[in-house]
């Protein structure tokens, strides 16, 4: 017999002290403290390893938890736009651990197939029975679901989970003998994509799958890009501390050089992009191995392979830092 969702007690949290401090626009434009719904007691997951890590001094866009909480509170479906590394995805997880939403986060992928996502029946004990996979199981019990790289599935897919963002959501398994689920009070849902619903304008997101216009039409969309270089410096050192033993000017100069190489980017379409991880990967391969130049070319140069790219970012770096990189470089033929 099927579970069902027990009731969870709720309370109000102020969401300017729930995210440390920072500062929050309250969703009505006045000075009020913005308090809002949040689960008294953290969800217990049937698996371990599907409870989300917390992590300790996440920066946060205040403009996007404000939109998140919004969809949330009333409903709406969300689908966060925007390039990889800037904390789409952390965003939604790290908010789920403070207002203790009982996550479901599905990976999607290219080939993915329906089952994947609804469920099928399976064989336990010599009986056959039903068994819900991600959709099926947060849409069911009233979880937060969130489509990670929503942009990768395909068109009929896509169709497949449009009457989950419906007025009155519900969903159809089909292969369930037809069973129809209708919405549980607290389920929520939201998607991350690196492109819009247009599939792959730019050549920068070739897995994308172009949504027909009853799928694009039924998520608000907030972008995301970057953050600031100031914030991206603040993100750099809580998540590298070490760094502060370093030069202070170090952290900065990163910083500056991968926003002068996320410009090469655009310009010259480099086919690797620059993020958040990137900046990380190198301050940590710098600590190890006690050399930028050293670090960085182990964690973002030596990944190219045309050479006017390799040209670019050599001369980005030597602008920057003002050292002659000799491993890096360029090829004599473009200079």
């Amino acid at each position: 017999m099927k579970k069902k969702p027990n009731p969870r007690e709720m309370h109000l949290i102020d969401v300017g002290k729930a995210t440390k401090g920072y500062s929050i626009p309250h969703p009505n434009g006045s000075s009020d403290v913005w308090m809002a719904p949040a689960f008294v007691d953290p969800p217990q997951y049937d698996n371990e390893e599907d409870s989300p890590d917390k992590i300790e001094n996440f920066v946060w866009d205040m403009n996007l938890v404000s939109k998140i909480l919004i969809a949330w509170i009333m409903g709406m479906p969300l689908n966060i736009v925007g390039p990889p590394g800037s904390g789409k995805t952390e965003h939604i997880i790290q908010l789920a651990i403070i207002f203790n939403w009982e996550l479901v986060v599905i990976e999607c992928e290219e080939e993915m197939q329906k089952y994947q996502l609804l469920g099928r029946d399976v064989v336990k004990d010599d009986e056959t029975a039903w068994a819900d996979a991600g959709v099926a199981d947060a849409f069911r019990y009233g979880k937060i679901l969130l489509l990670d790289e929503y942009h990768t599935l395909s068109g009929g897919l896509k169709r497949a989970l449009n009457r989950l963002s419906d007025i009155n959501p519900r969903l159809n398994l089909s292969d369930n003998h037809n069973e129809r689920l209708h919405c549980v009070e607290y389920f929520g849902l939201f998607a991350t994509s690196n492109c819009k619903d247009f599939g792959d304008i730019d050549g920068r997101n070739p897995d994308a799958a172009e949504n027909n216009t009853a799928s694009a039409n039924r998520f608000s969309v907030v972008e995301v890009d970057y953050q600031p270089e100031d914030v991206e410096v603040d993100i750099l050192v809580k998540s590298v501390p070490e760094l502060a033993n370093l030069d202070e000017s170090t952290p900065l100069s990163m910083v500056q050089l991968g926003n002068m190489v996320r410009s090469s980017i655009q310009e010259t379409s480099i086919p690797i992009d620059w993020s958040m991880r990137t900046l990380i990967q190198w301050a940590k391969w710098q600590l190890m191995l006690g050399d930028c130049a050293d670090a960085f070319k182990t964690a973002f140069y030596s990944k190219l392979e045309n050479l006017s790219h390799k040209s670019a970012v050599v001369e980005a770096y030597e602008l920057v830092f003002e050292e002659t990189l000799e491993e890096l470089e360029a090829p004599d033929d473009l200079n």
